[in-house]
């Protein structure tokens, strides 16, 4: 049971990275032109128009969609946070009760 829960508390560990990444990169949507490429993430945009550097704004009018993924994405990134502190937990000593502490740890890598 022991090797259960490590491999949860690594899988945890890459979902938050994966969820970290996803939230600050900002190649979500890519475009090629013949005058040059842009890309936009939930923060910013950048345009490439290939005589200089890519040039980056923020996204100040966002459309509803992106605003609501904004705020799942944050809400998802604390929960897993979260969730990897409670699988962490498992592995210290501790009275827990009704519930045992592999109950636990299956229920929230289940939950993360």
């Amino acid at each position: 049971m022991l090797c259960c829960r490590i491999f949860s508390v690594l899988m945890a560990s890459l979902s938050i990275s994966l969820l970290l990444m996803a939230l600050s990169t900002d190649y979500w949507k890519v475009s090629f032109a013949p005058a040059g490429t842009s890309h936009s993430g939930l923060w910013q945009y950048c345009m490439n128009t290939g005589l200089a550097e890519s040039q980056c704004f923020a996204v100040k009018d966002a459309f509803g969609y992106i605003i609501a993924t904004r705020v799942f994405l944050v809400m998802a990134s604390l929960v897993a946070l979260a969730l990897h502190f409670f699988l962490i937990a498992t592995f210290m000593p501790s009275v827990c009760g009704i519930l045992g502490k592999p109950l636990i740890a299956s229920l929230t890598a289940f939950v993360a």
